[in-house]
């Protein structure tokens, strides 16, 4: 029963010093305290005082995990392989959306194959809204240049003809 007083005993420690920590920086006392050294002192007194409590705390549970890792092993090796189970499963379900994510933009690039509109996905129909506005403005601007010619171009090429349309050389 000496383990549990001493679970106890951390626990309320730890409770007791996270309350000091919140009472100096919430507490009507030191509202009123005009020496800000004063307060600086008394949170740095009550952080420290939490940090030695949970490392305390830690050494408590890492003695905990020792005994059980000398005592019964296959526990140790049965938790890693849940672990491992958890992690794969993780992975499984991302890899999963990835695939449905690709699907849905193979039977989009299909359908623009096709020359058939493809129905935009709920997301995208804002963003294909608000890109429409400016490629039509870009268009009917012939001082711009041909923005399908531009579309090809790499940015760095797009950003010297840019440059050059301005009146300022992007020349190395």
């Amino acid at each position: 029963m000496a383990g549990a007083g001493a679970e106890k005993n951390l626990a309320e420690e730890m409770e007791n010093a996270f309350k000091g920590c919140l009472s100096n920086l919430v507490g009507q006392e030191h509202f009123n305290i005009v020496d800000n050294m004063e307060v600086k002192t008394g949170v740095e007194q009550a952080v420290n005082k939490f940090l030695e409590v949970a490392k305390e705390t830690e050494t408590y549970f890492l003695q905990k995990r020792l005994l059980l890792s000398n005592s019964h092993p296959n526990q140790l090796v049965r938790e890693e392989c849940e672990e491992l189970q958890n992690e794969l499963r993780r992975k499984d379900l991302l890899i999963q959306k990835q695939m449905r994510r690709l699907q849905d933009w193979q039977r989009v690039f299909q359908s623009s194959e096709a020359n058939a509109p493809p129905p935009p996905p709920p997301q995208q129909q804002m963003q294909q809204q608000m890109s429409q506005i400016p490629r039509a403005q870009f268009m009917a601007n012939p001082s711009h240049g041909n923005f399908q010619n531009q579309a090809h171009q790499s940015p760095l090429a797009h950003l010297a003809q840019a440059a050059s349309n301005i009146g300022g050389g992007f020349e190395r």
